[in-house]
């Protein structure tokens, strides 16, 4: 077969249009978000060229509640299951995401996170990582459903970061 290629200049031509549309393909933004999104749609990238997790459709306009944690911290371990049973029972609009801070240390320092868990609502996504409201309640689901409640739609009105709710 590869002596085929080899020799026929037309196999060896349709061979490079076609990776280029492929490659094409992948890396052209889909919609008004200029996100690579490998050309799915999906709520969001599980993965990235180095293996971690990106929050690029978490950066649109709508809003999003973000998990920072880490596999190690005892605390986290505890909340998990609370925030997967939040997260599976969700019906709102709000983007729900959990971030292994140990696997993807350049979005924890990019957010500035200090300690684990670190739960944060962002009005417009994660592009603007400096406008959010900090979890401080109950680390419940309830406790998850009533902070959603009570920030989404009220954040536009509070000063940037004013207060944890």
């Amino acid at each position: 077969m590869f002596e085929k290629i080899k020799k026929s200049r037309t196999m060896q031509i349709v061979l490079i249009v076609l990776s280029v549309v492929i490659l094409i393909s992948i890396f052209t933004p889909r919609g008004n978000n200029p996100v690579l999104t490998a050309g799915l749609k999906v709520d969001a990238r599980l993965g990235s060229l180095r293996g971690g997790i990106n929050l690029e459709t978490f950066e649109s306009n709508s809003a999003s509640l973000v998990l920072f944690h880490a596999p190690w911290c005892g605390h986290c371990k505890r909340l998990m299951p609370e925030f997967n049973k939040f997260k599976d029972s969700y019906k709102g609009n709000v983007k729900i995401a959990a971030v292994d801070c140990d696997a993807n240390k350049e979005v924890a320092e990019k957010h500035n996170i200090q300690g684990f868990p670190t739960i944060r609502y962002y009005e417009k996504g994660t592009s603007l990582p400096s406008k959010f409201v900090e979890f401080s309640g109950p680390r419940t689901a309830s406790g998850l459903n009533d902070f959603i409640n009570k920030v989404h739609g009220v954040i536009a009105q509070a000063p940037d970061n004013a207060a944890s709710v």
